[in-house]
């Protein structure tokens, strides 16, 4: 029994050195395998990071990079993306584009299907930006307001803004004395008349007694302004031409200018106001016009009814720093209105009949 005993013993143990050489090969199969298993998680996990790296971004990953072609509506432009124009004369109205100039059209869409557009012009800093409810039309563009905008869009702030203003010597002043009336500042020509067509705050509720044209003529023009000069007070004037001078740019007659000589600046400025044809066409007398799409305008441009209410905007940038007054010269007996913008925000019970034009330094 006992030598029985000690050869089972023996022959366990070969058993037992058996099993422990297989275990170890299972082990080293393991190790063999987790090796493995790491270098693939470790390719994939790289592979991973290099495929998120290099992942285009959601905003552009379904429309991509592309050029806007010029047969192509802005309004068409829905799935997210980036795209270019590369060409001035393909921004046009008609495709609904913010400027005259080429530039970038950013589109997101949001999970609730709002569409957002972002457009850049080139050869500025602006960024223009409008926004489409669910599938639906798209709202005006909105300027959004930079550092170089405050000048215009915060003119209570600067000490040479808002009303019309006169030259001395070597500076401006505020038309605040008793002779700087209107018809000082804004000269009248050839028996053109001038007469207030309404009043308003950017913002606020229009006149209940206006009548309905003016209602609508006042929400049409709060409609133009958008966001970039809310809480301001416009002053919105009726001009009539007469007859007389014709127009050197052909019929038409000179119905008036806004400042009556030219006038002698510290530093460049900007002068703003918005015009509007009721029953004829218009011509502008003057240069560096720059009209809704920030582009220097031949002066031979007519504006037409049509046009519904026209940014415009006079850069004085000459070297000696004068700019010559800048005349509108209208078909005989038709009519134009003219929004000036005033100098105090929201005070428009305290303001003077002769407030207006926005006038900003750079």
């Amino acid at each position: 029994m006992a030598f029985g005993a000690e050869l089972n013993f023996v022959a366990g143990t070969d058993v037992m050195s058996d099993t422990a050489a297989k275990m170890q090969t299972t082990v080293d199969d393991m190790n063999v395998a987790k090796a493995a298993m790491l270098a693939e998680k470790d390719a994939f996990i790289n592979a991973g990071i290099a495929t998120f790296m290099n992942k285009t971004p959601v905003i552009i990953g379904a429309g991509g990079v592309g050029d806007v072609n010029e047969f192509h509506d802005l309004n068409t432009y829905r799935t997210p993306g980036i795209y270019h124009q590369n060409a001035n004369v393909n921004c046009t109205v008609e495709n609904n584009y913010p400027s005259k100039w080429a530039g970038v059209l950013i589109v997101e869409v949001s999970s609730a299907g709002y569409v957002y557009h972002t457009y850049s012009p080139r050869y500025t800093s602006q960024k223009i930006y409008r926004t489409s409810g669910g599938g639906g039309v798209f709202d005006v563009w909105q300027k959004i307001i930079q550092g170089q905008d405050l000048a215009a869009s915060l003119p209570n702030l600067l000490p040479n803004s808002g009303r019309f203003c006169k030259d001395t010597a070597d500076y401006f002043y505020l038309a605040d004395e008793a002779t700087d009336f209107l018809a000082s500042n804004m000269s009248v020509y050839n028996g053109a008349t001038v007469a207030q067509h309404s009043q308003f705050v950017h913002g606020a509720d229009i006149a209940t007694n206006d009548s309905e044209n003016k209602k609508q003529e006042t929400l049409d023009l709060q409609a133009k302004i958008g966001r970039t000069q809310h809480g301001i007070e416009f002053n919105i004037l009726e001009v009539t031409a007469g007859a007389g001078t014709t127009s050197p740019y052909g019929n038409g007659y000179r119905a008036f200018m806004l400042t009556s000589s030219s006038i002698q600046v510290p530093e460049h400025i900007t002068l703003i106001w918005y015009l509007k044809m009721v029953d004829g066409n218009s011509q502008m007398a003057s240069s560096n016009l720059v009209f809704d799409d920030d582009v220097f305008s031949d002066p031979n441009r007519i504006l037409t009814p049509a046009d519904g209410w026209v940014l415009c905007k006079q850069e004085f940038s000459y070297p000696n720093n004068y700019g010559a007054g800048f005349s509108h010269y209208l078909e005989p007996g038709k009519k134009a209105l003219i929004a000036l913008p005033s100098l105090l925000s929201g005070h428009h019970a305290n303001l003077p009949a002769n407030t207006g034009m926005i006038i900003s330094q750079k």
